[in-house]
């Protein structure tokens, strides 16, 4: 008689793993992912901008929730402009007289003409007025030297 009971719980035990794993396979065969059709409808040729592509498949993951998200709000930002001031410098002596617009046009030609360089490459120049010698000294980009009679 105990081999009978044993044999009818070992069959209990069958089905019910049975059973079991069928519902647990069931389960899993559920996909967690949804299913979405998406149909884009043609616009006019002459109005469309890019071509309607055809329905798509598109797959849809399950929701996550999401926190809201604060809006940092700033103020306008005010921007000074510079004044800018018109100058001109004029150097005088022994009867002459000569702009800070003529030192530079003459230190362009130089630049150009004697050096023979090209006006674009020309970055920076520093000047050295030398009245006494009727001189202009230049330095060009912050290296090349150069110089002028006024």
């Amino acid at each position: 008689m105990a081999k009978q009971r044993k044999s009818t719980v070992e069959s209990a035990v069958k089905s019910s793993k049975k059973s079991i794993s069928k519902a647990v396979v069931k389960e899993m065969e559920k996909p967690e992912t949804e299913t979405v059709t998406v149909t884009v409808k043609a616009v006019e040729p002459e109005k469309a901008v890019e071509t309607a592509p055809k329905a798509e498949t598109v797959k849809k993951a399950p929701a996550a929730k999401k926190a809201p998200v604060a809006k940092k709000e700033t103020a306008p930002k005010t921007v000074a402009k510079k004044a800018v001031i018109k100058t001109t410098l004029h150097v005088q002596y022994a009867d002459k007289d000569i702009t800070d617009e003529d030192i530079i046009k003459l230190a362009k030609e130089d630049w150009k003409n004697v050096k023979k360089n090209k006006i674009g490459d020309l970055k920076s120049l520093e000047f050295y007025v030398k009245p006494e010698d009727n001189t202009v000294y230049y330095v060009a980009n912050g290296s090349e030297e150069g110089s002028f009679q006024i």
